[in-house]
């Protein structure tokens, strides 16, 4: 986060691996209110994401029960091409974006 807030990055061949992605993605990266925003995605610390997953999995009432009254699905997918992927699904149109 501190790469951005500065808007100060390291050179493309020093970048570490575990940050390679955002350095990708720099120029579409903010941070508000101290969190991460990509676009209009927010991206939760790494640190959270077991937590994250835990917290929106307790109020899971199924599968068929959830497309049943979901408007929107997300979920995680990879590791792809060394990265996680988001997937967000519209259920009634059906319009995929992937981030």
């Amino acid at each position: 986060m501190k790469f951005v807030k500065q808007n100060k990055w390291p050179s493309a061949d020093s970048i570490p691996q575990n940050i390679l992605d955002f350095y990708n993605r720099r120029h579409e990266l903010t941070v508000q209110q101290e969190c991460l925003i990509c676009g209009h995605c927010i991206i939760p610390p790494g640190k959270l994401h077991e937590k994250l997953l835990l917290t929106l999995h307790d109020g899971h009432l199924g599968t068929v029960k959830m497309k049943n009254v979901a408007r929107i699905h997300v979920d995680f997918a990879g590791p792809f091409m060394n990265s996680m992927l988001i997937l967000h699904v519209d259920a009634h149109s059906k319009w995929t974006e992937i981030t």
